[in-house]
């Protein structure tokens, strides 16, 4: 019985073999072990086969290594023909109106990062989103520029315009703990800490980051609460907020973050390993305290 990177190695070998033209390779992102073709990782895909999964069922069914790559090639095909059929449909006059924003960071994975148009914000870069609806959508890159004779400049200014619609009211942690999970009285004793926590993100709660590039919101929310604010990235989906009189370690809060990051999020929607800050008085947001991987 092959361990887990053997079982890796065993069926990348067999990508290799039926479809040599695809360039799957095993790489190590982040710490673990990932099949990639050409920066683009399986596991990240929604039609892709689950490895961890996969291997399980290998160990106790015996599941061909054969039969795992060719689910595996068929998943990077379909997703790919779907990328392409979602290009091919596009109109040029309807992008303005579909443009929204990503944030991400150099920690965050992305397959042909370097290639995507973008602009920096504090330690962050903000990337254009096609998106085509809640689950669908691709990066603006330079070559997506030339081929539709895009402005990037305008598609900033109407992303600009079209996400602000989309950033939805902070609401405290505990509240969207007990939405998903209906607490008991003797639990919600227990999480009154998750009281002072709010939670900032979209209204679908997709790429709610963006939200730390409007600063009209967070004028409102600390006149509401009284006080400066930290901002935590929890991930690229969303913005933790704590206001600053519970703050009194920064260090602390750095510390979190980066085991958080290491432990619960996955590369592609690892944000950042700073620390963020509001302030009231000069209507600015600044890294608080920079963090490192």
């Amino acid at each position: 019985m092959m361990s887990y990177d053997e079982y890796l190695d065993a069926v990348v070998k067999e990508l290799q073999k039926i479809v040599p033209e695809k360039e799957y390779k095993l790489e190590v992102i982040a710490g673990e072990k990932q099949i990639t073709t050409r920066g683009i990782r399986l596991s990240n895909m929604p039609v892709a086969l689950d490895l961890e999964r996969a291997y399980e069922y290998y160990r106790w069914s015996g599941r061909s290594i054969h039969d795992t790559a060719v689910e595996l090639n068929e998943g990077h095909l379909e997703i790919t023909q779907k990328i392409l059929k979602m290009i091919k449909d596009l109109k040029i006059d309807d992008i303005p109106q579909l443009v929204r924003f990503k944030v991400f960071s150099e920690h965050t994975f992305m397959p042909n990062k370097n290639n995507l148009i973008t602009k920096d914000f504090l330690d962050l870069k903000v990337g254009l989103l096609i998106s085509i609806d809640d689950n669908s959508g691709f990066m603006v890159s330079e070559a997506l520029c030339e081929m539709f004779k895009l402005d990037p400049e305008k598609l900033f200014y109407q992303a600009y315009i079209n996400n602000a619609k989309l950033i939805a009211h902070a609401s405290t942690m505990f509240d969207q703990l007990n939405e998903a999970c209906h607490f008991s009285d003797d639990e919600i004793d227990m999480l009154s800490d998750a009281t002072l926590m709010y939670v900032k993100t979209t209204n679908n709660r997709v790429l709610g980051a963006t939200a730390i590039l409007y600063t009209d919101w967070m004028k409102l929310f600390a006149d509401t609460i009284g006080d400066d604010f930290y901002i935590i990235p929890s991930s690229v989906h969303e913005l933790i907020l704590i206001s600053a009189r519970y703050v009194n370690d920064e260090d602390a809060f750095l510390k979190m973050i980066k085991e958080v990051n290491t432990n619960q999020v996955a590369p592609d929607e690892i944000l950042s390993y700073s620390l963020y800050k509001y302030h009231r008085v000069s209507d600015c947001v600044e890294i608080a305290k920079e963090g490192l991987a």
